[in-house]
């Protein structure tokens, strides 16, 4: 007998979202601190509903109530500024809604409010300095080379100095506890004391030549009664005055001992930007049979553009290896075989003419100029990173971007006294000084094309007036983990507090913690079990450093084989003296 079942389905096909009248909607707040908990709730049209929520591109997304429509989240960690996220609702792929928070960073992140924009030179003005709209009291005020602190107002005045040109001033704001802050002001020249000229002249010149041109020239043109004296080893060989044009003409000496002589250029309440007087030119004999010949494209540009400068011999023939020398610097580098070296146009404080020079052993020099125009358009400020706290006789790394976050190489930097400039990456590495009181430092960053940058770190002395260390910092972190995995990172006092702010280093990578003292690294692919440091600094903290091993993923997996057939095999040798049975 066949026995026949008919079974009924009944298939619900649900309505698609996102009609017309549908409308979801997520709520919560406009901020909140990092590490906060905060609560969000989605709604569809007006009712609570379950929906896929995102914070931001972190993961990993959580779903909201299908009773109350809430879900909630731990804000993210901020290592550097406030941060803005969104949050986003989504239904079934048809639906969407967004929300927008600040995540605050819990650290105090000082603010400069300035009374100006820009001061007149010689001028007084306030500057107030404050953390999320509060005035901060005892804060370190650096401008121009002076420090000052702030009033129970968070006030400073300051007396701006007196500006051979119109140009940019760096103020810095630091205080322990707190995330340093620059800021630039404008200080406007009105000739109330000394103003800028230019000494426009070679560097190099034959020897015994007649007539060489030396013109001096000030915002408003040539100036005129510039005296201009000619020594040549150790005397006084000539004297002579600039005329209506601000132009002189020289006679250079003939070479006895010495291959150059000195010009000292002076007059009345003027200096050059640089407070030079003294010029070198060298004396160069053009006694060889072949002549080097020059071509500059373009002739005339703005600081900050390219130059490319040809060089070639009496036959039109590109020539490799030559020097250029853009006055008395020697550009990086030397023409490549096709005879071509480019640079970039220095910034200048007003249009002036450069001399160039292609110099190369058995060649005659060649000479050129090129004039240099000011920029007048606003330039980009660079922007300054560091670390806040830095431990004395320990590196530390100084980042330097534009203002669209792209690191810049080529940048000047100068820390203690000391100038480096920035690899390929926008990175420069210091050592900290040994300090016998923990104090603030300045980094300065400059380059052509660029407004400068002021940043400060504070040196942490490692130990009291009395030599006793000061507080350990203690890690506490898993002994081992596997590749490519996530692992957490806990930093202590000795006394067992949670230490939020520490520095902590790991294969290269510096991260803040949080409030929690905690931060999450990634740990790397690895070819076989590795161990690798890592070190955590904060001020006023003696240093601490772990080791942590990573787990090679290929050697788990094998051990793990090993466990399996050692287990099967048992439970074979069992069944076969019990039971008889043959796998």
């Amino acid at each position: 007998m066949i026995v026949v079942l008919l079974i009924s389905f009944t298939i619900f096909i649900p309505c698609p979202f996102g009609s017309a009248q549908d409308v979801l909607e997520i709520t919560g707040p406009a901020d909140a601190f990092e590490g906060e908990d905060v609560e969000f709730t989605v709604t569809l049209n007006g009712e609570p509903v379950q929906a896929r929520v995102a914070f931001g591109d972190l993961s990993p997304a959580n779903y909201s109530n299908s009773t109350t429509g809430k879900v909630t989240f731990t804000t993210p960690f901020v290592p550097y500024d406030d941060k803005e996220y969104v949050v986003t609702a989504s239904l079934l792929g048809e639906l969407f809604a967004s929300h927008s928070i600040l995540v605050k960073n819990r650290t105090g992140m000082l603010t400069i409010e300035l009374s100006t924009d820009y001061v007149i030179e010689t001028e007084e003005f306030t500057i107030t300095v404050k953390e999320r709209d509060e005035p901060v009291m005892d804060a370190n005020v650096w401008f121009n080379s002076g420090v000052h602190v702030t009033d129970a107002s968070g006030n400073v005045t300051l007396l701006a100095p007196d500006a051979l040109v119109t140009t940019n001033y760096g103020i810095a704001v630091n205080k322990t506890g707190y995330k340093p802050f620059s800021s630039m002001i404008t200080i406007h020249d009105d000739d109330r004391g000394q103003r800028l000229m230019e000494v426009i002249n070679p560097f190099i010149v034959e020897p015994g030549k007649e007539n060489v041109e030396i013109k001096v020239i000030s915002n408003h043109g040539g100036l005129e009664g510039t005296s201009i004296d000619l020594y040549y080893e150790g005397q006084n060989y000539a004297e002579y005055m600039t005329d209506e044009n601000g132009k002189a003409y020289i006679d250079t000496p003939s070479v006895n001992n010495d291959n150059y002589f000195s010009l000292i250029v002076e007059k009345e309440g003027y200096s050059t930007y640089y407070s030079e007087e003294e010029f070198i030119i060298s004396l160069f004999e053009r006694d060889f049979a072949s002549d080097l010949g020059m071509n500059v494209v373009p002739s005339e540009m703005y600081g900050g553009e390219s130059v490319t400068v040809e060089v070639s011999n009496d036959v039109g023939l590109g020539v490799e290896g030559a020097s250029i020398w853009r006055g008395a610097v020697e550009l990086d580098g030397s023409t490549d075989s096709e005879g071509i070296l480019s640079f970039i146009a220095p910034s200048v404080f007003m249009d002036r003419e450069y001399y160039l020079y292609a110099v190369k052993e058995g060649y005659n020099f060649a000479e050129t100029t090129i004039t240099i125009r000011e920029k007048s358009s606003s330039q980009e400020q660079l922007k300054i990173e560091s670390q806040n706290t830095v431990n004395e006789s320990e590196f530390f790394s100084v980042l330097v971007k534009d203002s669209s976050n792209i690191l810049l190489s080529d940048v000047l930097v100068i820390f203690n006294s000391e100038q480096k400039t920035t690899n390929g990456h926008g990175i420069v590495e210091f050592v900290a000084p040994n300090v016998t009181s923990t104090s603030f430092y300045l980094i300065e960053a400059s380059r052509s094309g660029y407004l400068p940058a002021l940043s400060s770190v504070e040196i942490i002395d490692l130990e009291d007036s009395n030599g006793v260390a000061s507080t350990k910092l203690e890690i506490c972190v898993e002994p081992s983990i596997i590749e490519n995995e996530a692992f957490r990172v806990t930093v202590r006092d000795d006394q067992g507090n949670l230490i939020a702010g520490v520095q902590v280093t790991f294969k290269g990578t510096s991260l803040e913690a949080d409030f929690k003292g905690e931060v999450t690294f990634s740990a790397p692919d690895v070819a076989w079990d590795e161990i690798h440091n890592i070190r955590a600094t904060k001020s006023g903290y003696s240093s601490a450093s772990a080791e942590i091993t990573i787990k090679n993923v290929e050697g788990f997996q094998y051990w793990y084989l090993i466990i399996v057939v050692i287990a099967i095999s048992i439970i074979g040798i069992v069944a076969y003296f019990r039971y008889g049975w043959v796998f």
